[in-house]
């Protein structure tokens, strides 16, 4: 049989993904890291992006995003039901956990697995060190269609520029870059009225476990994917609280 990997971090969505896509295929292990250290990251941002800007996405997320997480709670729960999902704890039997996957020890773990084929889900990006040590086709699951909305949130930047039809999932090839990888195939979604930022990474975990259910026996047989992807290409960061506000307010996009 061949091996499948699926390396993440762990979280819910972590574990609704690894739930539905066990329902079309096997995983033989399941290789968790840990978070990404939050000073050294707003660091990094401040250089990018200024510090106004990061300014407004912490706001965003310590009080607009966490409210909307409580107040989202029974879409959330609607959402699962209606998918048959727990989520279900990770099986501790198959997990293998590091402080990164670009660690030395990180890389170490995922070359002794010898995968046929590994799947990314929610992780930091990967150094090419990383992608070498696979020693297999690497497929990362993307909340957005790349490589238009690359980065974070792709669902609900396309809302909020206006390109509902271009609300959807990705499942891409992975290279060195953020999310520049070939798309493989590509699903869109059409969220409810009652769908917000919150509830949009539930319906686009769900949907992405299923694409990847359907394309996964090809990936494995070696078989050459490639979606029909949008020309333009542009990375995507958190809202700061304004810019959701405003466009809450003039789009209806919450």
């Amino acid at each position: 049989m061949q091996k499948v990997i699926l390396m993440a971090q762990d979280s819910e969505l972590t574990r609704l993904f690894y739930e539905l896509a066990s329902r079309d295929m096997v995983f033989d292990r399941i290789l968790l890291e840990g978070p990404v250290e939050r000073v050294a990251m707003a660091r990094r941002r401040v250089q990018r992006l200024g510090l106004p800007t990061v300014v407004g996405q912490l706001l965003f997320q310590l009080v607009i995003q966490r409210g909307l997480a409580k107040l989202s709670r029974g879409r959330i729960r609607q959402i699962l039901q209606q998918a048959g999902a727990g989520p279900a704890p990770l099986p501790p039997e198959k997990t293998v956990r590091v402080d990164s996957f670009n660690s030395e020890a990180g890389r170490r773990e995922l070359a002794l697995l010898e995968a046929d084929l590994v799947v990314v889900h929610g992780t930091r990006i990967l150094s090419q060190k990383t992608i070498d040590a696979a020693g297999a086709p690497m497929v990362n699951f993307h909340a957005g269609v790349t490589p238009l909305y690359r980065g974070v949130h792709g669902g609900y930047w396309a809302l909020a520029r206006g390109d509902a039809e271009n609300f959807g999932v990705t499942l891409h090839r992975i290279d060195a870059g953020i999310d520049t990888g070939q798309p493989l195939a590509q699903q869109r979604i059409e969220p409810g009225p009652g769908d917000n930022f919150a509830t949009y990474p539930y319906l686009q975990t769900i949907a992405g476990a299923r694409l990847l259910g359907r394309v996964a026996p090809a990936l494995l047989r070696g078989e050459s994917l490639a979606a029909t992807a949008p020309a333009e290409s542009r990375l995507w960061y958190h809202p700061t609280v304004w810019q959701y506000c405003f466009t809450g307010l003039t789009r209806g996009v919450w």
